[in-house]
């Protein structure tokens, strides 16, 4: 899940931006995940378990180890309106959320802030406006966030408690440039492409993050959609992201090609130097991965129906 391109930026736009066309990876695979060979370190690692949704909830559910070096990305929340999920942490201080406009002047922060959430957000280099909760959130139970924008305005409620506050700024909506990154910043972003370098320094987030919607809509884990319009693996195949374009992953099957669905032998995607930078290595949860990659769990509906395999 690391990057080592030390050009990168948080604009989906740019042709280089590794951030764009490097999604996490993903690996499906059947109801039982297999169980990993050997420990595997916690590298930049999101892990999804079926006991610990948030009571009621049916989506997924991912958890932060608090590792330097990790993030989860999503799709761009550009147009205002709502953003919610629930949230399970003990820390004191750690990034949540965080977006942009390509190193401008706009950017919107979330923080856990001496265990409580701070909202942070700024309009055409204005004074950044503050709102904090009221009550902490770091006391290992689930509660639930919704931010709201609207012009200049921002909103942050937790639990039901709302807060907002008002940006004077000359020009009347947020600018957004990049995606919505959750749980910390790429570690391979220069300062010079995020608005609030500060954000590149904040403790990465330790804790459970479920049932992040934009509106009434599951936000979308970027790479995920990518496997989910290429055309389904054969013989327990295993959808990845490799260079941004979706491929099957045929290792531990006995079966090749570029659907798992010739012969037999040793098959599958070889991960090689380059895909993220690193040699290959270790045998994720029967998924060949390059350099130190991990995997966890996913959970929809509380309910285990694959693998994540981060690089």
């Amino acid at each position: 899940m690391i990057n080592h391109n030390p050009a990168a930026t948080l604009g989906p736009k740019t042709p280089r931006n590794s951030l764009t066309h490097r999604s996490p990876t993903v690996a499906l695979c059947p109801d039982r995940p297999p169980i990993p060979r050997r420990r595997l370190p916690a590298l930049a690692i999101l892990t999804l378990c079926a006991l610990l949704c948030p009571p009621g909830t049916s989506g997924s559910a991912l958890e932060f180890p608090g590792t330097p070096g990790q993030w989860a990305r999503y799709g761009r929340w550009g147009s205002g309106g709502r953003l919610s999920f629930s949230l399970k942490t003990n820390v004191s201080r750690a990034l949540l959320l965080y977006m942009d406009d390509g190193g401008n002047c706009d950017f919107l922060e979330l923080l856990v802030a001496e265990g409580r959430l701070r909202l942070r957000f700024a309009i055409a280099c204005a004074e950044p406006a503050v709102v904090a909760s009221a009550s902490a959130v770091n006391d290992g139970r689930w509660h639930s966030v919704m931010l709201s924008r609207r012009g200049r305005e921002a909103a942050l409620a937790v639990d039901g408690e709302t807060l907002a506050g008002v940006v004077r700024s000359k020009r009347a909506e947020m600018a957004v440039g990049s995606d919505l990154f959750v749980g910390g910043i790429p570690p391979d972003v220069r300062l010079s492409a995020l608005t609030l370098s500060t954000v590149k320094y904040e403790a990465p987030f330790r804790g459970w993050v479920a049932e992040l919607r934009v509106g009434e809509e599951p936000a979308v884990l970027l790479g995920r959609r990518r496997c989910a319009q290429h055309p389904p693996c054969a013989h327990g195949g295993r959808c990845a992201l490799r260079r941004g374009e979706p491929q099957c992953d045929c290792a531990g099957t006995g079966h090749s090609g570029p659907f798992c669905g010739e012969g037999e032998g040793a098959g599958g995607v070889l991960w090689g130097a380059g895909l993220w930078g690193g040699g290959c290595g270790s045998d994720c949860c029967g998924v060949r991965g390059c350099g130190s990659d991990c995997c966890g769990v996913v959970v929809v509906g509380c309910r285990v129906v694959g693998w994540w395999l981060w690089v």
